[in-house]
């Protein structure tokens, strides 16, 4: 009888919509613990499009979506950031609120103000953390 092994299920990766959609789903979730974490839910319960939220989202996508191959530049950033910030609000967005929404992403990425973290960034991050470990 053959048995299954965790370890080997680990290796095979998903591909296409449903890899997108659990892509998005752990962005989601990552937020979701951060924000709570960060601002409890004050940020959320606003009947406005919280621009600092947005920003932070789109960011975060920037930085963490990377397109390696050709089937990734099918990954509509714009579709998941208007996910994650739906999902985050009791209500779901109406019409106006969407097309608000996309005119506030296409404002502050036609500014420059959504970037990915740069590689130096993070090392120096990496490298203070251990510094810190090491040195406390």
């Amino acid at each position: 009888m053959p048995k299954f092994s965790i370890q080997a299920a680990n290796f095979v990766k998903l591909g296409g919509s449903i890899a997108i959609e659990a892509f998005t789903q752990q962005i989601i979730q990552f937020v979701k613990s951060d924000v709570i974490k960060k601002d409890g839910m004050a940020s959320l319960q606003r009947s406005d499009i919280d621009v600092s939220l947005v920003r932070y989202i789109c960011c975060l996508v920037e930085t963490v979506v990377c397109r390696k191959s050709k089937t990734d530049s099918k990954v509509d950033k714009r579709e998941i950031v208007t996910k994650v910030y739906e999902s985050l609000q009791d209500t779901p967005l109406d019409v106006q609120k969407k097309e608000a929404l996309n005119a506030l992403i296409d404002n502050l990425h036609s500014m420059g103000g959504i970037k990915a973290v740069t590689y130096w960034r993070k090392f120096r991050k990496f490298m203070s953390h251990v510094f810190k470990t090491f040195l406390a």
